[in-house]
């Protein structure tokens, strides 16, 4: 056999897979409902934190009526904070938005969002939808005490909304 021969006996090596796993700062989040029901408002997409059931009921006629009952059937434990990410109308069915990540990063809490839209063949209905993610996280993750900015970003980093809050 000569040096330029290849023969199967030599084993290709295999890229490295890349494992994602979340940020040493990352806070555990509970799904509490997520989808995109019909509706028209809000238009724009919207952000909240939600500490209170005052600050939960002062959403209603806010958020698609949907999400409310969600938030009601819920019930969320005093040690908890509700995230709300609306994208806004959309103009037919196939979008979404999903809270993928969050974490407590230089003094912020940063909700770490994605939206899709439906790929050019995929079977789609003209509706308007209003696609949204509704995530429960800990107290336990956050600081004790003083004003908190929750700072809602795109995947790239972009500033989507902030809100600052008390940690009850």
């Amino acid at each position: 056999m000569s040096g330029c021969e290849l023969t199967d006996d030599i084993p290709t090596p295999k890229p490295p897979t890349a494992t994602l796993s979340p940020t040493a700062a990352s806070i555990p989040m509970q799904t509490i409902s997520k989808g995109a029901p019909l509706g028209d408002d809000p238009a724009e997409p919207f952000y909240a934190v939600i500490t209170t059931d005052k600050e939960w009921n002062d959403l209603e006629g806010r958020v698609p009526e949907s999400v409310q009952e969600a938030g009601r059937t819920y019930e969320p434990k005093e040690t908890e904070i509700l995230l709300l990410a609306i994208a806004g109308v959309k103009g037919t069915s196939g979008y979404a938005i999903t809270i993928q990540d969050v974490r407590f990063e230089g003094g912020q809490v940063i909700v770490q969002l994605s939206e899709t839209a439906p790929g050019p063949d995929e079977i789609v209905e003209p509706a308007s939808t209003l696609p949204f993610h509704l995530v429960a996280i800990t107290l336990e993750a956050l600081p004790k005490k003083g004003y908190m900015i929750f700072s809602f970003q795109d995947d790239q980093g972009g500033i989507l909304g902030q809100q600052e809050i008390s940690p009850p």
